[in-house]
């Protein structure tokens, strides 16, 4: 279940992975989840894997209750120099978005939020704001949460949905042959990873890097055709998702790198860097597209229902693996993707942190702590 996988991340980032370490016993991600759910047995109800993105629930006569938890780490999803309004939006739209490539409809949210002790009321509202506001561009509510302090940021958030039973989408069902589509320009998250490292970031790259709409509207779209053989996200990157849909279709894929579509920051970067456009769109992680497959002869009906949104990037094959077609040369894309493990940090976290992001950008620590009540009003300020 994604609540097992998330959990399991946590523990990763926590206590756990500093004693597997030192005992030079690090285990996988894969591992963690089999260790965790080793021994249970699966309800009757869950049609899910406990593997899966989401949740998948068989509970009602004509469709189905979806459920997404997803874990939100300061140093790995967001940097603390960013404007924190868009971070907020980003923390709300990564769960949304896995309902999406279901073709579902989110009913509300609940969030578990962990503050840090030094971070200013400011910057809590502005989180809260950016969350407010993504919820509120989905048309979907906060149904409850929690909130703690802590060392570190940290936000769990549970996604419930609904979708029809004949129009839920998975990552299982491709077959060889069908075409590979993108919904939506990627690169955007990992430009403003690259910027950020090269010192080159504004305000308004991690913008684009962090205000990303959850697509339910074409991923609704898609699953009320029955026109889509499979789909599921790119968070991870697209390289790994494509790569995660074809194992669990046994196919591989060819795909052309020039039609891989950009953000005109991410593509800007690939071309000064020599990166091929898949590396931009999956190295060191992935944006909030949606990936999906199809037989040949819907790809007109679908480009016709989400105009000017689908890219055609490739095709299914029998030979298994991903091959990339960059510049007329065939070659294996090599594996590329966000790598979930206790080692894994992409920007700079902890109190001093946040004290450079503070002295640079402004307020983003206080030297006294507000009341758990007052903070629990601060953020739960956020139904629409």
């Amino acid at each position: 279940m994604c609540s097992v996988i998330a959990g399991v991340r946590a523990i990763n980032r926590a206590g756990l992975s500093k004693h597997l370490r030192a005992r030079n016993d690090f285990l996988t991600e894969e591992a963690l989840v089999s260790l965790f759910t080793r021994g249970l047995k699966k309800p009757k109800y869950l049609i899910s894997d406990f593997d899966s993105d989401t949740d998948i629930i068989d509970i009602l006569p004509k469709g189905y209750v979806l459920l997404k938890v997803d874990t939100i780490n300061e140093g790995i999803d967001f940097p603390w120099d960013a404007d924190m309004q868009a971070a907020g939006y980003f923390c709300a739209s990564t769960a949304l978005t896995d309902i999406a490539a279901c073709g579902g409809e989110p009913l509300g949210v609940l969030a578990g939020w962990s503050i840090p002790r030094d971070l200013s009321r400011s910057t809590i509202v502005a989180l809260s704001s950016g969350f407010r506001e993504c919820l509120q561009n989905a048309g979907t509510y906060l149904l409850g949460g929690d909130t703690n302090y802590s060392d570190e940021f940290a936000l769990s958030v549970v996604c419930v949905g609904q979708v029809p039973k004949v129009s839920l989408m998975t990552r299982h069902g491709a077959q060889e042959g069908d075409r590979v589509g993108l919904v939506g320009e990627s690169g955007r998250f990992n430009a403003g990873y690259i910027a950020h490292h090269e010192l080159k970031a504004s305000r308004g790259v991690y913008r684009q890097m962090l205000v990303q709409r959850p697509m339910l509207v074409e991923g609704r779209i898609l699953g009320r055709s029955r026109l889509a053989s499979s789909c599921t996200d790119t968070v991870d990157g697209l390289e790994k998702s494509l790569r995660l849909l074809c194992e669990s279709s046994n196919t591989g894929a060819l795909i052309d790198d020039e039609a891989i579509k950009l953000s005109h920051i991410a593509g800007a970067i690939a071309r000064r860097n020599h990166m091929s456009r898949l590396e931009m769109a999956s190295k060191p992680a992935g944006d909030l597209c949606l990936l999906f497959t199809c037989p040949e002869a819907h790809r007109l009906q679908i480009e016709t229902s989400i105009p000017g949104r689908v890219s055609w990037i490739g095709q299914l094959t029998c030979s298994k693996g991903i091959t990339l077609n960059l510049k007329g040369k065939a070659s294996s894309s090599g594996r590329m993707g966000f790598s979930h493990g206790p080692s894994t940090k992409l920007f700079p976290s902890g109190a001093r942190a946040r004290a450079d992001a503070h002295r640079t950008y402004g307020p983003r620590h206080v030297s006294h702590l507000m009341s758990n009540v007052r903070l629990k009003y601060i953020l739960h300020q956020l139904a629409p």
